[in-house]
């Protein structure tokens, strides 16, 4: 049931971060932190699913490959737009979004 709790998960922190920003006009620490979790959450999916490729490589493996590289590239990216620089978050999520494809 892998598919299912994956699912339920990413629907689960999608609603984390609808209720983090209705608490703030402009996005606050709470809005920043789900931003971080989010894309750590698809860092992580890109990483099972490109050992998944390399080992058993299909078609829905390459796309689910694909979709989480490419959210976890876009949240982190947001998030360093947020995140003042120099923080340990900050050069992490940094540091994460160069191993990530373009």
């Amino acid at each position: 049931e892998f598919d299912k709790a994956e699912l339920a998960l990413e629907r689960a922190r999608g609603l984390a971060l609808e209720h983090a920003k209705l608490f703030d006009q402009k996005p606050g620490e709470e809005y920043i932190a789900v931003l971080y979790n989010l894309a750590s959450f698809h860092e992580g999916l890109f990483a099972y699913y490109n050992r998944e490729n390399r080992i058993t490589p299909t078609v829905e493996s390459q796309r689910l490959l694909n979709r989480h590289g490419s959210e976890a590239r876009r949240y982190f990216q947001e998030f360093l737009t947020l995140e003042p620089e120099g923080t340990p978050d900050y050069r992490t999520a940094a540091g994460k979004l160069q191993t990530l494809p373009r």
